[in-house]
């Protein structure tokens, strides 16, 4: 395997390759709540790994962010899709099936961090985490998005090709609070039972595979060895495989943190290992059945293990890097949300003319590799090349030349720490400290030019960083902030909430936040101090331009936080429930689905079984709403007063059921799904032969003033039933004339019966035996009925106006009937009658 991890500093891999695409980070994927989108992005990724000789992916994260954590080493932060289940097990499908197909499946994807890393509350490198909950609270979240890459066959190209097991504790895992799991990954009672649930035991039977954790992490160490002084490798990666994990990562796999160290231990685990094998049947099985998973899992990518097989061409990879670019402008366009003010009628006018602009950015640098060079993910003057770029004397002209001023959060920290600084400057000896004139000679002329001591100027005193910022700050019309996270690691990364908290009211200036992090980062107070809050959720030229063409008012926000954002009581699970303002559509369908048309409508009869779609239920981001949500379907007989409630749930957005027209009378049906309580009503009336269908939608009732109230009240005859206002009343429905069924079959019988009759007279007055002239009349008969059927097949079907006009006249099928009976009586009278000639012609002759 060559692998690589998903991300790494939260942004993903590929950030830090070069000429390798600018792909969005999870978070911008799940904000723009499309798994195209998704896919897109996985698709890039795989395609682009794979042509550099990368195998095995080990991602993407899976983690349900259950409860921000802004500023706390264990925030999830952006490299999450977001904080529902659903809608993280979604996008992480169309992820891995991206991959898959980018790759043409020589990528194995194993997402992380099963069980789900949601409610660790620190980092895996620090402390093993402790997590309250049992199997059943993670089943209900954390679980999902797994459940989800593991449905079906590894095989498949939405489903994952292993997964990647954290080393979360777990108290109460088994239902009883006093007991704790020893780290999941290395746990066997406690794995065994993750792997025996319903939704894996398939995936993992057709070769799903385990990956286990770094076992080299410093957590893992201290968790056998709390002093650190000594790290028991045999028994750590024993443990690992008999817990029941198939593929072990070793990374830094010594207690001192040294290469020399690390490569001892995994020769001398790797010869115990074959020991142990060798003489233990037990474990040999462990081995072999991990190994077999494992040469599956390979060979689905390869089919064979040669180098020709495996490796890569070089310029072929070189056509593949960064042809892609467009994904992240798609995605920037899709997920930038308006954070702030919570309406777009509220936004403020553009910038102007002759309005400045101060920009403060969060430079954060990066070093993915220990030792290796430092990247930055935003830069200084990022914000303000794309305004000027759009807006400015090359754009549309907007913005002036020299309108725009750049700052980093590192300066406006300084600034914020020392306040403004006096200019001193120091005079020479040979000037008086308050001399402004020019300096005279002793016999009173002015001195010669050569010997003036020059007159300091502020250009030649160095001016404090702290004067110019708030010299800035003071002249500015709008002040624009580019977070990108408040990193622990970064003392500059409160910048922002410093300024809100000391300056925000003593400037007369609009304050922007344009976040290109995770949305949650600040707080209610903070937030009310803003004119405007976008979030862009991930860095880069696209997400930069985005943001500042929404600044100006060119785009409109299209997207909606995928995580919860505890200062504005946004919370994903409210937002993701049913819209209530919105009307939900209801339909008969077909056992395909399809709408049922007029003619289908007009076939329903009493005792037939119709099948109810609802139309696409929109929660309160406009997006379909998670599958499982509940669904009522409401059925009312008003004549008898009778109400029954049938429960449904959606799948794709959509809920259906059944229901049996098993009594005659009227039938309303309408749905809901809480809080939305709105639909579309469907009217059907039932009759023994004929059931007529149409839909109405209800308007709200006019409330009647105090005045009309008491006038009615007092001149209205009460009724049981009172009548509808004529604009509330339901249409009457277009009837279509009808033949009765059950004329049109007694006066067919009626037919038929008569040829039958006549064909048995006609036999017993040509001498025929009983039996034989009851032939004749049962064969009269057939054709009769025969000729019926097909009649009424071809125009019921295919010549609808035949069938509609013999309405009331349904004696017309008497005569069908007869004319063909006797037409068949008589071809059979005629062979008959030659068959007799044949006989008797030699005894004739």
């Amino acid at each position: 395997f060559i692998a690589t991890t998903a991300s790494a500093e939260g942004m993903p891999i590929t950030a830090y390759i070069s000429r390798t695409t600018s792909l969005p980070t999870p978070m911008a994927l799940g904000a723009a709540w499309d798994e195209t989108l998704a896919e897109t992005a996985g698709y890039v990724m795989g395609r682009e790994l794979s042509a550099l000789g990368v195998n095995l992916f080990l991602g993407p994260d899976l983690d349900v962010m259950l409860t921000p954590r802004p500023g706390d080493p264990s925030d999830l932060g952006a490299r999450v899709f977001g904080s529902h289940p659903f809608w993280v097990g979604k996008l992480g499908q169309a992820y891995i099936q991206g991959m898959h197909q980018g790759s043409e499946r020589r990528m194995l994807v194993a997402p992380r961090h099963l069980p789900g890393l949601g409610s660790a509350d620190r980092p895996l490198s620090e402390e093993i985490p402790t997590v309250q909950k049992s199997m059943a609270e993670l089943e209900q979240d954390e679980l999902v998005p797994f459940f989800a890459a593991m449905e079906g066959e590894p095989s498949a190209a939405s489903v994952a090709d292993g997964v990647l097991v954290t080393h979360n504790r777990y108290r109460g895992f088994e239902g009883n609070i006093r007991i704790s799991t020893q780290p999941i990954s290395l746990d066997t009672q406690a794995l065994k039972l993750l792997m025996n649930l319903e939704q894996v035991v398939s995936w993992r039977e057709a070769g799903g595979v385990l990956v286990s954790e770094n076992l080299g992490l410093r957590s893992i160490r201290e968790f056998y060895n709390p002093e650190g002084t000594s790290f028991n490798a045999r028994r750590v990666v024993q443990e690992a495989l008999i817990a029941g994990n198939d593929l072990l990562i070793m990374d830094k796999f010594s207690a001192d943190g040294e290469w020399p160290t690390h490569f001892a231990n995994i020769r001398d685990t790797l010869e115990f290992l074959t020991t142990l094998y060798e003489s233990d049947t037990t474990f040999q099985s462990i081995v072999d059945a991990a190994v077999y998973r494992v040469v599956q899992m390979k060979l689905r990518a390869f089919s064979e293990f040669s180098l020709p097989a495996v490796s890569v061409v070089p310029d072929a990879a070189e056509e593949v890097l960064a042809e892609e670019q467009s994904i992240s402008a798609q995605t920037a366009m899709n997920a930038l949300t308006l954070i702030f003010p919570l309406s777009e009628d509220l936004l403020l006018p553009p910038p102007q003319e002759d309005e400045s602009i101060v920009i403060f950015t969060q430079e954060h640098d990066v070093q993915p590799l220990a030792g290796g060079p430092t990247l930055p993910l935003l830069q200084r003057d990022t914000v303000s090349n794309a305004i000027q770029r759009f807006y400015g004397p090359q754009g549309t002209g907007v913005i002036e030349p020299g309108a725009v001023q750049s700052f980093t959060f590192s300066q406006l920290r300084r600034a914020l720490e020392t306040g403004p600084q006096p200019v001193v400057v120091e005079p020479s000896e040979e000037t008086p400290e308050e001399e402004s004139e020019p300096i005279e000679g002793e016999d009173g002329e002015e001195a010669p030019a050569e010997e003036e001591t020059p007159t300091v100027t502020p250009t030649s005193v160095p001016v404090p960083i702290a004067n110019i910022v708030f010299d800035a700050l003071e002249r500015a019309d709008w002040i624009i902030f580019a977070p990108m996270g408040l990193y622990p690691d970064d003392p500059n990364a409160t910048a922002l909430k410093d300024f809100l908290g000391e300056q925000a009211g003593l400037l007369d200036a609009q304050l922007v936040v344009l976040s290109f992090g995770p949305p949650y980062e600040l707080d209610s107070t903070e937030i009310s101090k803003l004119d405007l809050y976008y979030a862009l959720y991930s860095p880069g030229d696209a997400f930069v331009e985005v943001g500042v063409r929404a600044l100006f008012r060119d785009l409109v926000a299209a997207g909606a936080s995928p995580v919860n954002i505890p200062a504005l009581n946004y919370d994903i699970s409210q937002q993701t429930k049913p819209d209530p303002a919105q009307m939900i559509g209801l339909n008969l369908v077909d056992v395909a689905g399809e709408v049922l048309t007029p003619l289908k409508e007009s076939n329903i009869r009493k005792g037939d079984v119709v099948n109810l779609q609802t139309g696409v239920i929109l929660d309160r981001n406009g997006h379909p709403v998670p599958d499982g949500t509940p669904v009522q379907f409401l059925l009312s007989y008003p004549q008898e007063g009778v109400e029954q409630v049938v429960q449904a749930r959606t799948q794709g957005g959509i809920g259906a059921t059944s229901v049996t027209l098993d009594r005659v009378g009227q039938l309303d049906i309408t749905v809901q799904s809480e809080p939305a309580l709105s639909s579309v009503r469907l009217q059907l009336n039932i009759r023994e032969d004929s059931v007529d269908v149409f839909s109405s939608t209800p308007t709200p009732a006019p409330t009647p003033s105090v005045e009309v109230a008491e006038v009615e009240e007092e001149t209205a005859t009460p009724t049981l039933q009172p009548e509808l206002p004529k604009d509330q009343r339901l249409p009457e429905p277009i009837r279509l004339p009808r033949p009765q069924r059950w004329r049109l079959l007694g006066w067919a019988l009626m037919g038929t019966v008569a040829v039958m009759v006549l064909g048995i007279i006609w036999g017993r007055e040509r001498k025929m035996p009983a039996e034989v002239a009851m032939h004749f009349g049962l064969l009269g008969a057939i054709g009769s009925l025969a000729t019926y059927v097909i009649w009424i097949a071809v125009g019921r079907f295919q010549i609808p106006a035949w069938y509609y006009g013999i309405a009331r006249q349904e004696f017309v099928a008497s005569g069908i009937t007869l004319g063909m009976g006797a037409l068949v009586l008589l071809i059979a009278m005629r062979a008959d009658f030659l068959r007799r000639e044949l006989q008797e012609a030699p005894s004739r002759r």
